[in-house]
Parts: C-alpha cells; structure tokens; sequence
C-alpha cells in the first residue's frame, strides 16, 4: 500500500485497535446501581 500513513509495522486498517483490558471495560459511575436495576426488571418482563 503505497499511499497510506503506517509505517509497516501492523496490517492496514488495524491502527489504534487494541484488546481492552477487562477489568477496564466498564467504568461504574453513581448510575451503576440504576441501570442494572432497570435492566433487571426489563429481563423479568421479557
């Protein structure tokens, strides 16, 4: 690939991308609490 900005060091279109750490994934916040609570009255209507 002639015209690209990598340098050759990863295959074309793989830039920035990186596996997450898991225990980084998900960043809880004070609205943890509410969102799992709706999800699980959700999950009990289905």
């Amino acid at each position: 690939m002639k015209h690209t900005p990598y340098d050759g060091s990863s295959k074309p279109l793989t830039i920035g991308l990186a596996q997450l750490d898991p225990d980084r994934w998900i960043e809880p916040d004070e609205q943890l609490q509410h969102y799992l609570s709706e999800k699980k009255c959700l999950l009990a209507e289905a």
